[in-house]
């Protein structure tokens, strides 16, 4: 497990009202396991301007301090590229922020697997009522929001940037509690043009294979509603990494996506 801790450029009462700036993206592609057009990097960069205060950055008249990141998966080491920006990289990313938002302002941005691994932390903070944001990257079509349970849960893609950033200041307004937002970021990993990483996007949530909500006091709420679903098939079609599906595999997946749509359409998250 690796836990280290990193802050690169000044971090102090003034820190609210800088600018986050990133590096070269050349810079970054040469340093960190990202590439060209990669969902990560673009869902870190929105979330960077989520959380951007606002100048001048005061809140009831005290310098609004920025929250401090916790990091982890491929995204991590991007970290470093930002300046005026303390961050926590680390394997266990949900321990890392119950321990550090007892003391400050706490974001964690980590990968899907990452969050997987950190699971029985994550229901044990929400139980707890701790205070911090979870934010999980997510490059694959396998939803984890449904089994998270806490005080904000949302879905949020790279396609709909304002819908994401939205999302992220609502959940950094809640009083207490966890809380959670899974954004979906298409790779080009995955067997598609990096020109095409929007449409992918927008196809997933189109299709409601990936669809946009929010749910806060046992309330369901869906912030994009297509006016008629794209076919799965648009989908799958443009990424090689389906290319060894059958008709029949669409077609029952199909099934199933429309199937859940009708009970989050009913105000049921499953």
């Amino acid at each position: 497990m690796t836990n280290s801790i990193r802050s690169e450029g000044s971090v102090g009462e003034n820190l609210g009202s800088r600018s986050f700036e990133m590096k070269s993206f050349k810079k970054v592609f040469a340093a960190t396991p990202l590439h060209p057009g990669s969902g990560p990097l673009l869902a870190f960069k929105q979330t960077l301007l989520a959380l951007q205060p606002q100048a001048p950055a005061k809140k009831n008249g005290k310098q609004e301090i920025m929250p401090s990141f916790v990091v982890s998966g491929p995204a991590a080491d991007v970290a470093k590229h930002v300046a005026d920006l303390k961050y926590f990289i680390t394997d266990s990313p949900a321990s890392a922020a119950r321990g550090l938002s007892v003391f400050e302002k706490t974001v964690v941005f980590a990968d899907q697997h990452s969050a997987i691994k950190a699971l029985p932390s994550i229901v044990d903070a929400s139980k707890n009522n701790e205070n911090f944001l979870f934010i999980c990257y997510n490059t694959e079509e396998y939803s984890l929001a449904p089994m998270i349970r806490a005080a904000y849960v949302a879905t949020a893609c790279t396609a709909y940037p304002e819908d994401y950033i939205a999302k992220v200041k609502k959940a950094m307004l809640e009083a207490g509690g966890l809380k959670f937002i899974e954004i979906l970021c298409p790779d080009p990993k995955s067997g598609f043009d990096a020109s095409n990483a929007i449409e992918v996007g927008r196809l997933a949530v189109e299709s409601s294979l990936w669809p946009l909500y929010e749910f806060t006091d046992q309330q369901l709420t869906l912030t994009k509603r297509p006016i008629r679903l794209e076919p799965l098939d648009r989908y799958t079609s443009i990424q090689k990494k389906f290319e060894n599906y059958s008709m029949e595999q669409i077609a029952a997946w199909q099934e199933k996506v429309n199937k859940r749509w009708k009970l989050l359409l009913d105000g049921r998250l499953v």
